[in-house]
């Protein structure tokens, strides 16, 4: 019969049993306590050794995968090009609240690309491609650094991960996933080209810059900026290349937006761009960044660069004068530019400044270095005011007199 169940197999349970054995169990289950999950208090991260080394399984441990390639620059003779997607990031650990708001900074020597924040996840996915010249002579390490951003509050560091630009292979596309290392050695801090140690960065600007070789003209914009050191006081930006500089306008904040361009002439190929971070009230350099142009022929898009905090003496420190933007017209300009104001400096300007001595200042008339007008000054000028006034008042009168004595004239004779 087709309508009959085929037979348990041996062994089985009845029927019956099974019915009662389900019934017991929906009895045994408790209710779900009412109220708030405990919430986690503390990170739960991997663990390192002393050297920052990270124990866990291989299989376990945070990486960063990305693709690279090198190759000679022919934009910039001498330099190399690396070409860097950024792929993703794994096994990230949990963050206090769960898992990280990532994102990754990347950089060879002062150059640096910022990517995008992808939130609560331990497997960000970037893909993002940047363009690097490097001087592999001086900048020797790609560096990776990941940042957890949690709201309202300041970046955390998770982990970097570091690679001789040697070892990336020329012209060949490369796949590499790198290790993190829950240590901070080579992240935000600036290696001097010619010093063995690294210094701390005061903060990063976006720019576009850009040198022509051939007409020695370079154009530089500073889109913005973010300070990574106090600048309560407020940040203005002066920017120096061949024989002129100028400055920015003077802004509060952790991230400032400039958005300022500046186009300068005549400058050498064995010249510098310098690039300063000055406090708003003192006037003085908290920070600056000299860069060789002729590296600079070629434009990257999204490009930072980290400008090092200033570890010169006060006494070589630029003393800034601060010009208002409706004297501009007043101060010679041979570079145009938008924003702010122009002001003219020595070619040694930001290396060796010095204070004036005190027979410079005697010989100096108080107006060049007050910007107050002397009284003497005041009253000449406005005896010669005065002067041409009553000239003026003299021709006017004698002309009247003789149109009187012509209609006079005419009228008796």
């Amino acid at each position: 019969d087709m309508s009959e169940l085929s037979e348990a197999p041996p062994g089985s349970p009845e029927r019956g049993d099974d019915v009662d054995f389900l019934k017991a169990s929906i009895e045994d289950v408790k209710p779900i306590a009412a109220g708030r999950l405990p919430e986690k208090t503390q990170k739960t991260s991997l663990p390192v050794d002393a050297d920052g080394i990270i124990t866990a399984k291989s299989s376990d441990a945070p990486i960063v995968h990305f693709i690279a390639k090198r190759g000679p620059s022919i934009h910039n003779p001498g330099l190399d090009s690396l070409f860097i997607k950024l792929v993703e990031c794994q096994n990230l650990p949990e963050q206090a609240y769960g898992a990280p708001n990532a994102f990754v900074e990347t950089h060879v020597g002062v150059q640096l690309y910022i990517s995008a924040i992808e939130t609560g996840d331990r497997y960000p996915v970037f893909s993002e491609e940047y363009l690097v010249e490097a001087n592999s002579e001086k900048d020797k390490e790609l560096v990776f650094s990941v940042f957890h951003k949690p709201k309202g509050s300041k970046d955390e560091f998770i982990g970097e991960a570091v690679i001789k630009i040697e070892d990336i292979p020329v012209k060949d596309l490369t796949t590499i996933r790198k290790q993190l290392v829950n240590q901070s050695s080579s992240t935000r801090v600036v290696r001097k080209r010619g010093a063995n140690h690294n210094v701390l960065s005061v903060g990063r600007a976006q720019v576009k810059v850009c040198y022509d070789i051939a007409k020695k003209f370079l154009r530089l914009t500073i889109v913005r900026f973010q300070a990574l050191q106090d600048t309560s006081d407020g940040v203005f930006m002066t920017v120096k290349a061949g024989s002129s500089s100028y400055f920015t306008q003077q802004k509060d904040g952790e991230y400032i937006e400039f958005n300022e361009s500046f186009e300068f002439k005549s400058v050498p190929k064995d010249g510098n761009l310098i690039l300063c971070v000055c406090n708003k009230r003192s006037g003085k350099p908290v920070g600056m960044l000299v860069v060789p142009v002729i590296e600079l022929q070629r434009e990257l898009p999204n490009l930072w660069v980290e400008i090092p905090v200033d570890t010169r003496s006060d006494s070589k420190r630029q003393i800034t004068v601060n010009v208002p933007d409706e004297d501009a017209s007043k101060v010679s300009n041979p570079i145009s530019r938008t924003g702010g104001s122009a002001i003219k400096f020595s070619s040694d300007s930001f290396e060796d400044d010095e204070e004036l001595n005190e027979e410079q200042l005697r010989k100096a008339p108080e107006s060049a270095i007050t910007g107050k007008k002397d009284k003497h000054s005041e009253v000449q000028s406005g005896k010669q005011v005065a002067k041409g006034i009553d000239k003026t008042y003299i021709i006017a009168a004698l002309g009247s007199i003789f149109f009187l004595m012509a209609l006079l004239y005419t009228w008796f004779f």
